[in-house]
Parts: structure tokens; sequence; C-alpha cells
């Protein structure tokens, strides 16, 4: 498994100005016969193999087997949403990670300020902050990979 590296604000600036488009999601061995067939619904997107890795490993610790990446394809990014869990876990980034994304998202979307709603379209507030985001739908073509 590749080391989880923690996200930095460098990190956060190049994501806000430069969002990559590979998502990818961990999962285990366990759970793709149902995946095969009925899609993956609903799920956790992470920017980094790294990340998925990390979230495979979690699978596998909750439903057996062994951890599987899976390169999600055909996402469509009005589907996409803000991973709040993600906000709040300390494994996606240093102290000033989450700072540094608010800041970003108050100078960029000051309609965002105060308790407003996040609107659809800020999925790279958790993308940006923490590598991830939710997917409002059913990924149904995909790429499998092994985790070593």
């Amino acid at each position: 498994m590749a080391p989880l590296r923690r996200r930095t604000k460098t990190d956060v600036v190049r994501d806000w100005d430069r969002p990559p488009r590979r998502f990818l999601h961990g999962t285990t061995t366990a759970l793709m016969d149902s995946i095969r067939r009925d899609g993956l619904r609903d799920p956790y997107l992470a920017s980094s193999r790294a990340l998925a890795e990390y979230y495979a490993g979690t699978a596998v610790d909750e439903r057996g087997g062994h951890p599987l990446v899976l390169e999600c394809l055909d996402i469509e990014e009005s589907l996409l949403r803000m991973d709040r869990p993600a906000m709040n876990e300390p494994v996606g980034c240093d102290d000033g990670c989450v700072e540094k994304v608010c800041e970003l998202a108050d100078r960029d979307h000051p309609e965002l300020r105060g308790d407003a709603a996040i609107p659809a379209g800020m999925w790279l507030v958790s993308w940006a902050g923490v590598g991830s985001a939710k997917y409002a739908g059913t990924v149904r073509r995909f790429e499998e990979s092994e985790v070593e």
C-alpha cells in the first residue's frame, strides 16, 4: 500500500485551480459481485491512489476480502457533491489545509459565507481540501486494480 501523505496548503491551492480528473474508490473484493451486478451506488471518490488504498483497507477491516481500487469512469461533474464527513477526518490534511480551502471558497464564492447551504457544484471544497468527493449517482464503468 502507498503511504498516505497528509495534504498541505500547496496541494489545496493546486487542486483548487486545476482539480485532477481521476476519480478513485477504495473497496474490497468481498463487495465486487454486487458492485459488478448493481454498480457502485453513491460512492465516495478519492483524488489520490494512496487515499483510495486507505479506504480500501478500511473496507477490508469491515467486510473482509482483499483491498481493491476502482478507477471510476464516465463521472458526471454535475453529480459530484462535497464530502462533508471527510472534512472532519484527520487523515486527509495537515492543520492549515481546511483553513486554506475555506479561505479560497470565501474568496471565490462569497455567497457561501455564513450558514448558507453549499451548492452541488462546490464538490471542489472537499476535493481540494481533503482529496475526496461524494458522487450522487451510480458508477457502472470502472477499472479494477489490486492493492499491493
